[in-house]
């Protein structure tokens, strides 16, 4: 398997990384090479598009070329989808193991609902093992493993030497990591009270190469709120980031701030800034720069496409149905049919003209699941969508069902969605 796409690392310990001063001057050749300042999407070192359109990164699944990667049911086993021959299976190189225990090739204690990467043919997942003194006490660990499962090993210790050298002077809202273009950026907001008392908030960008040691991050990117900050969204397109602030202004009013950080030369600017009263439902970014976002019109429960134009945020297109963002188009559900188990989408180009419509089939849910799936129209979203090589992949969120996610995939026939293939369920 190639080089894989790192999705992401340690979740907040990360963000609170920082020491030895880093510049750009000093990362080396190979953050030189004239492929890492393309606007070209580079498979293997940029972030991938599933990952791209995630919208707080929380699913627990990794998608590389060949093979989406979970964390399924039972929690903490690991499971692979090849995505040529369709097996679906635990990552166990025991050939006569059941699955069941913690010697099972697949097993990685406490790996539910985080942030897993894989590089150079490893796998990387954050878990926890049990202090060997007080086995009710853990301790967070990330493990590594081959992409067959075997040579599992413990590659961080948060009790180690190293480890407890770190200092974290903050504690972070939501923090999310990133692997692009051979470094690792960890974003988000972060709440530090700075008298001991008053907090102040800051959104903050850290970055440190993927390879290099534990607290040698460099702090690329600040930005001071007068306020409290609230949810944020991270692209990445070429060699940009893209960062969309927000900051609770008033009682009711969101203040949205875009700011685009160059990963070769490290300098930020400021691009557009909006106020609402809801944060936005989704955020995509072309690869020539052009910004997408989704969120409420202000004229009733309206959801508007905007796009960036010139430092403001101009609505070209609206629905009374949520938006979800991909690589050239939105996403609508637009109607359940619980007697076929089918539930209707529309695909439209970024103009909002429709390119493709009609259902898609839930009969292979309803088998694993029944029908409690989809108790009412309320009962499910679609949590995120992304397109890859001419598949569309729809990430469903079935609340009814204790918050249980699938992912379907289908190409886009002139007659509607077709080829339905269900990947993975959440539980299953």
């Amino acid at each position: 398997m190639k080089k894989a796409i790192a999705i992401l690392l340690l979740l907040s310990l990360l963000l609170s990384l920082c020491s030895c001063a880093v510049t750009p001057e000093d990362r080396g050749e190979e953050m030189q090479r004239p492929d890492f300042t393309t606007d070209e999407y580079i498979p293997g070192y940029d972030v991938p598009k599933s990952v791209n359109a995630q919208i707080n990164l929380r699913l627990p699944y990794l998608d590389t070329k060949d093979t989406f990667y979970f964390i399924g049911d039972p929690f903490e086993y690991v499971r692979y989808y090849d995505k040529t021959t369709g097996i679906l299976d635990y990552l166990c190189f025991k050939p006569e193991c059941q699955h069941n225990d913690d010697q099972c090739g697949a097993y990685c204690m406490g790996a539910k609902w985080t942030n897993n990467f894989e590089l150079e043919g490893k796998l990387y997942i954050p878990g926890r093992y049990p202090d060997p003194i007080i086995p009710v006490s853990y301790h967070s660990c990330v493990y590594t493993m081959a992409i067959d499962g075997s040579e599992r090993s413990i590659w961080y210790d948060s009790q180690s030497p190293k480890a407890k050298e770190m200092v974290i002077p903050e504690s972070s809202n939501s923090s999310r990591s990133y692997l692009h273009r051979g470094y690792l950026y960890t974003v988000g907001s972060v709440r530090h009270l700075e008298d001991g008392v008053s907090p102040q908030y800051y959104a903050r960008v850290y970055a440190r190469k993927y390879d290099g040691p534990y607290n040698d991050s460099e702090l690329i990117f600040e930005y001071k709120f007068e306020n409290s900050s609230g949810s944020d969204f991270v692209r990445f397109a070429g060699h940009y980031i893209y960062y969309l602030t927000s900051e609770n202004v008033g009682t009711q009013d969101i203040q949205l701030r875009l700011f685009k950080i160059d990963t070769v030369t490290w300098e930020s600017q400021f691009v557009a800034q909006v106020k609402t009263t809801r944060t936005p439902r989704d955020m995509w970014v072309e690869s020539d720069g052009t910004v997408y976002i989704s969120m409420l019109t202000g004229e009733g429960f309206k959801i508007g496409l905007f796009k960036e134009e010139n430092g403001e945020f101009v609505k070209i297109y609206e629905s009374s149905s949520d938006i979800r963002i991909a690589e050239g188009m939105i996403v609508s559900l637009v109607k359940l049919d619980k007697e076929n188990h089918t539930i209707g989408i529309v695909v439209r180009n970024l103009q909002g003209e429709v390119i493709c419509e009609g259902p898609v089939s839930l009969e292979a849910l309803v088998e694993s699941i029944g029908e409690g799936i989809y108790e009412s129209r309320a009962a499910f979203n679609i949590s995120h969508v992304f397109y890859e090589e001419g598949r569309l992949y729809l990430v469903l969120n079935f609340r009814a069902s204790g918050n249980t996610y699938s992912l379907i995939s289908c190409s886009l026939g002139p007659d509607g969605p077709e080829n339905e293939t269900l990947i993975w369920i959440q539980g299953k």
